[in-house]
């Protein structure tokens, strides 16, 4: 089902969605991968393609597995608050966002974590920080967006030295690049 609507009262064509709808969590979890200060809009947007919703700031990237089905395109967050998304469809030009789906990484096996929502993230951040090589670290802010809130247990997959680091639950995949230290 196709949601995309004008929206009354603003005039503008997008996606009106109350946190009822079953695809509310997930889209707002997307939209924390968003760079809201960044001067170029497509990093302030959303993407939805291929029944996936996608936000990227250009370090890291979430992905979301839609439960129902909207018009591909880009749209950028116009109201997102507890109770109420407001997505502005701008574009349906898919090949002005970032290119999200071949993301590089070694061919070598990942080292494999399972890791679980606890009240303290710094302890999950920690496992994951000692089976990375010593001059990498993740930026902690980009790995508590990424889990807060989600009580599913994740797969995280570490590559090599300087790949990104994969985050998959059920419905969802996080990607954040390493810096050096």
């Amino acid at each position: 089902m196709d949601t995309t609507t004008n929206i009354a009262k603003m005039d503008i064509t997008g996606i009106e969605l109350t946190k009822k709808h079953q695809d509310f969590s997930g889209i707002k979890w997307v939209l924390k991968a968003i760079n809201k200060k960044r001067n170029r809009i497509i990093l302030r947007s959303i993407l939805f393609d291929s029944g996936k919703w996608v936000g990227t700031d250009g370090s890291r990237i979430h992905i979301y597995e839609s439960q129902e089905s909207f018009k591909e395109g880009i749209y950028e967050s116009i109201i997102n608050n507890s109770g109420k998304l407001i997505l502005k469809f701008i574009s349906d030009d898919l090949t002005k966002y970032p290119i999200w789906r071949n993301i590089f990484h070694s061919s070598k096996a990942p080292l494999e974590l399972k890791i679980n929502f606890v009240s303290d993230l710094s302890v999950e951040y920690t496992k994951i920080i000692r089976c990375m090589e010593a001059s990498v670290t993740l930026d902690f802010q980009f790995f508590e967006n990424l889990l807060m809130g989600n009580i599913d247990p994740w797969i995280v997959h570490i590559y090599e030295k300087l790949d990104p680091i994969y985050f998959m639950s059920e419905r969802k995949t996080g990607i954040i690049m390493p810096m050096q230290i």
